[in-house]
């Protein structure tokens, strides 16, 4: 994934053979950087995008983004 400042991570997506279906963009919290995506696994259900963030606490939240069409 390619990170833009202003539109977030970039998200390649593919089916389960592996071809490649679009892309979006991810607005996650400022305080996630490239490197440390390893820490926000995300998963995509219907038209939903659940990715792990974390408060200012360090506790995990399970935050939901509606992918438009």
């Amino acid at each position: 994934s390619t990170l833009s400042e202003d539109k977030g991570f970039l998200v390649d997506v593919f089916d389960a053979e592996g071809r490649y279906l679009d892309n979006f963009y991810l607005p996650l919290q400022d305080s996630v950087k490239q490197a440390g995506m390893s820490r926000h696994p995300l998963f995509i259900t219907d038209d939903f995008v659940h990715v792990i963030e974390y408060g200012e606490d360090e506790i995990p939240v399970l935050v939901r983004y509606r992918m438009k069409r």
